[in-house]
């Protein structure tokens, strides 16, 4: 069987190697595209190590065999780096290292799209800049790509399934005139229509769990609409989904704009720069689409997407308080009970994703229970995690209860075995975290500290001196012992900011702590 894998290795790469380049079929015509916001663009492209991953056919590369971080690989092969003036010599570059359908940058149906949406744009506002000869040769690429998306389906996850139907309906409205392209354009625009509704749950939240790969699909959903309505296509019930999704985000992100950080964070985009605030990048998709940005709802229980979100004056608490199984589970991480939280500035945070593959990357060690801001049974772990599938959790399951109980927020679940309960109680000059467990121990709290934020042990618990202010957390009920450990928070994805994070071992089944504002005691 080993055999015939690698004898079928072998003869896909040398026929795609000598047959890599489609000629153009006559008939076709290129549309003109719509002006959509591309943003300040570095002109530089982040460093990518290509080079210790093998040229062979992308089905036969598995992150498992990971050389180097994968994700690390793709992001310059987005191209959301390149400006106008870098382009087309910088994709031509490129492409002599990665012919069609060899090596790891073949590999995502979601790339591969994403790099073709780039570059069309961007050879669209290169202009007569670029020779005819040289215009010819990036649209056989172009060509190339679609014919790739056509033959690669990728259903999961759901975002690398709409990245893949928003591919198919760009490039086949793109490239017009030929019946293979308007096949693109139908199955794209079918699928996109499909999946995108079925992205976003009841109450806004998305299937993904994730609020950074809630902005990343609704990034695709206004990218789709601006162009179905630019080229006169149908756009079903994507409006209403945006639209959904787009108050979920309002409503999670802290008050300077930037999205709190649950699950997988990666900074991905399809046309937004990297250095760009995601939230305001969607404002301005959304007013290119014709898409109105709804206000802030305030506090709200998202009962099916499994979030919890408290705002007052002062107070702005993130937490996740539920899961669905039934949900696609890849950029999940062990978080059921963690939170973050906001007081006038960042004060507790979630630890974020460093890299998915490779040596270095704290996969294991960033999604595991034992890195978020939750209680758990030392030695037990929330869900069972393997290190050869990095994008599975085993045996997920729904809280026992996840809902209001007088002025808490009340979640049970039986996650370790025992149950653990924990309360969410807004207080006036801050929040009280209740926690109470059925069974004794070893039981283990832990809150990550956001950068900057230095902690001092005063008494039953501790002065946090951030920024702006000064902070109390303190043990209000209950016995046990606190200490502070070395933590790491990545904002962003391939970036990780040393911090500190406090550990309270309890001594009894219940007890109360309470962050306050302005205090020291």
């Amino acid at each position: 069987m080993l055999v015939k894998r690698f004898l079928a290795a072998i003869i896909r790469t040398i026929a795609v190697r000598f047959l890599w380049l489609p000629r153009l079929p006559s008939g076709l015509t290129i549309s003109r595209l719509p002006p959509l916001p591309l943003g300040e663009r570095p002109g530089c492209p982040p460093y990518a190590p290509v080079h210790l991953w093998p040229k062979i056919h992308h089905k036969y590369i598995s992150y498992r065999d990971a050389r180097s971080d994968l994700r690390t690989l793709w992001e310059p092969s987005r191209f959301r780096w390149a400006r106008p003036e870098d382009f087309p010599d910088a994709f031509l570059s490129w492409a002599k290292s990665n012919p069609v359908d060899l090596g790891p940058n073949w590999a995502s149906s979601l790339e591969t799209a994403i790099r073709a949406i780039n570059c069309a744009f961007l050879l669209e506002m290169a202009g007569e800049s670029v020779r005819p000869e040289t215009r010819e040769n990036l649209i056989r690429w172009l060509f190339a790509h679609g014919r790739h998306l056509f033959a690669n389906p990728e259903p999961h996850p759901p975002n690398h399934a709409l990245g893949r139907a928003l591919g198919l309906f760009f490039l086949g409205n793109y490239i017009k005139g030929l019946p293979e392209t308007d096949e693109w354009a139908r199955l794209g625009s079918a699928d996109f229509l499909e999946r995108f509704p079925k992205a976003f749950l009841s109450d806004g939240a998305y299937a993904e769990g994730a609020p950074g790969y809630a902005a990343f699909a609704i990034e695709m959903g206004l990218i789709y609409l601006a162009l179905a309505r630019r080229w006169g296509s149908d756009h079903g019930d994507v409006p209403d989904a945006i639209q959904k999704g787009l108050g979920f985000l309002v409503n999670i992100a802290w008050p300077d704009a930037s999205l709190p950080v649950f699950g997988d964070f990666d900074d991905a985009g399809v046309i937004r720069p990297r250095e760009s605030n995601y939230l305001s990048f969607l404002f301005e998709l959304a007013e290119n689409a014709g898409v109105s940005v709804p206000d802030a709802s305030g506090t709200k229980h998202y009962a099916e997407g499994g979030f919890l979100v408290i705002r007052q004056e002062g107070l702005h608490l993130c937490a996740r308080v539920n899961d669905d199984p039934s949900q696609p589970g890849g950029h999940r991480h062990s978080d059921i009970g963690s939170f973050a939280l906001w007081m006038g500035e960042p004060l507790v945070v979630d630890p974020g994703v460093y890299l998915y593959t490779g040596p270095g990357s704290l996969r294991e060690e960033l999604r595991s229970e034992t890195a978020h801001n939750l209680v758990w049974f030392e030695g037990r772990p929330m869900h069972a995690r393997d290190p050869q599938r990095p994008f599975t959790l085993e045996g997920r399951k729904r809280a026992l209860f996840s809902g209001w109980e007088g002025d808490s927020f009340v979640l049970r679940h039986d996650l370790f075995g025992p149950v653990v309960e924990r309360r969410f109680i807004p207080t006036e000059r801050g929040v009280a975290i209740e926690d109470s467990v059925s069974e004794p121990g070893p039981w283990r709290v832990g809150f990550t500290l956001a950068p900057g934020v230095v902690p001092e042990p005063n008494g039953h618990g501790f002065v946090l001196i951030g920024k702006r202010d000064v902070y109390a957390l303190r043990l209000e009920e209950g016995k046990g012992t606190w200490s502070t450990e070395e933590a790491v928070f990545c904002p962003r994805y391939g970036e990780k900011i040393k911090t500190r994070r406090l550990v309270f071992r309890p001594e009894t089944r219940s007890w109360r702590a309470g962050f306050v504002a302005g205090e020291t005691f």
